[in-house]
């Protein structure tokens, strides 16, 4: 009896929730889709993304979100394009009523597995915290419990910063590489006070700090700048289909020379007879073969230009990681090494 009440409850909730989005909220949310699914087309992915959002506010379901999805990534935001697109997996399973769930589900998916590949990891080590001291990772403020654990950012160039009341700004830029882990030791530096009162911020000291244990000293990105290296990667497909082509005109050019050679034969043994019909004459063998050279020369040049449109038209590019000189030098065994870091 129970159940039976609670189910009622429920269905009563549902039905009150459908009704509040009927009318003017589901008209202004179709219009809204509408007018971003244009800005796509126009590739003005800033306000389709602006107007996929806002239609989302109204009601939001798995495809819309991976429409959002998509737009952050052409906006080249990774880290949310990516939570959307996870987003989107985890809540598709719930929408039981809609007929391209598990569409939607492989799309989102492949997307948010696209993403991954294009992020990295950074983690922030804060050795000694000054009182309100402050995190930004790519101008994203870092909270304090996510300090010490991976912090997910988009492949290449980031910034870190930190900020505290009496401290030195820190600021350095590094290169992290796809699917790899940064690590970043936080120093700042307390400014001293003249004889005026006034403070003074010193200058940060490039000479490497000596300790106990070695200490690596890398290079900073931002006096030694780093291209980022990518390469373009195209689709295999193209170059198939591109093979296939070419072996069909090879093939087509054989058996019309081969055609050619018994149409000639056919034409000396005629004129020893004295009687030499026309080659619509000729005998079916030699007219089969030269229909299949026919064929062969039209599929295979049919099939050559689709592989290259493929093999020209569909790439993805990819960031190949960047390897960076690094020194370590340990003073107590009074040596140097030296290697590279990814």
């Amino acid at each position: 009896m129970k159940k039976g009440i609670l189910a009622l409850c429920i269905a009563y909730l549902f039905t009150v929730r459908v009704q509040a989005q009927t009318g003017s909220e589901i008209a202004t949310r179709h219009e809204l889709l509408d007018q971003a699914m244009s800005a796509r087309e126009q590739n003005d992915h800033a306000r389709a993304l602006d107007l996929a959002e806002r239609a989302g506010q109204i009601r939001m379901t798995a495809s819309l979100r991976y429409f959002i999805a998509e737009e952050q990534a052409s906006l080249s935001l990774v880290t949310d394009a990516l939570a959307t697109a996870e987003t989107c997996v985890r809540e598709v399973g719930r929408e039981q009523v809609s007929r391209n769930r598990n569409a939607v589900e492989a799309n989102c998916r492949r997307l948010a597995d696209q993403l991954r590949a294009r992020t990295g990891f950074v983690i922030i080590s804060f050795p000694n915290v000054p009182t309100h001291a402050t995190v930004t990772i790519a101008g994203h403020p870092v909270a304090t419990h996510l300090w010490g654990v991976p912090y997910v950012v988009g492949a290449g160039r980031v910034i870190v910063e930190a900020r505290a009341e009496g401290h030195a700004a820190y600021h350095e830029e590094i290169l992290v590489p796809p699917t790899r882990t940064m690590n970043v030791e936080i120093r700042l530096a307390s400014p001293s006070i003249t004889s005026s009162g006034t403070a003074v911020v010193p200058p940060r000291s490039t000479t490497p700090v000596t300790s106990p244990a070695a200490v690596p000293i890398v290079p900073r990105l931002a006096r030694q700048p780093t291209t980022v290296r990518t390469r373009t990667v195209r689709s295999p497909l193209g170059l198939v289909i591109g093979s296939l082509g070419l072996a069909g005109l090879a093939a087509g050019i054989g058996t019309g020379l081969y055609a050619n050679a018994e149409y000639d034969e056919f034409r000396v043994n005629c004129v020893s007879q004295q009687r030499c019909p026309d080659r619509a004459s000729a005998p079916d063998n030699i007219r089969m073969l030269e229909t299949i050279s026919n064929i062969s020369l039209i599929g295979g040049g049919v099939l050559l230009a689709t592989g290259a449109i493929l093999y020209l038209a569909v790439n993805r590019t990819e960031i190949l990681p960047v390897a960076v000189p690094s020194i370590s030098f340990d003073p107590f065994a009074r040596n140097i090494g030296l290697g590279w870091r990814f």
